[in-house]
């Protein structure tokens, strides 16, 4: 067996053990839900990548920016 499979096998287990690989994709679809855009749109955009918050606005992964008190007030006003 090639050394890259027996290591990509091994690094698959580490992180499936992990639940790492599953977070992604339960946050892409929690996404697809308040968004009403599909998985496969939403994955195009973002892609795993980091955007800047400007950026972001921009293709539309965020509707607003703002601070984490703008956040906490935000949260709060939908709480209620």
């Amino acid at each position: 067996m090639p050394f890259f499979i027996a290591w990509s096998y091994t690094l698959w287990s580490k992180f499936n053990d992990k639940k790492r690989w599953k977070e992604p994709i339960r946050f892409v679809h929690f996404v697809t839900q308040n968004r009403k855009q599909t998985f496969e749109q939403i994955d195009n955009i973002g892609g795993g990548r980091v955007w800047s918050g400007v950026r972001a606005k921009q293709i539309g992964l965020v509707d607003e920016l703002g601070t984490l008190n703008d956040a906490v007030k935000f949260a709060d006003k939908k709480r209620t």
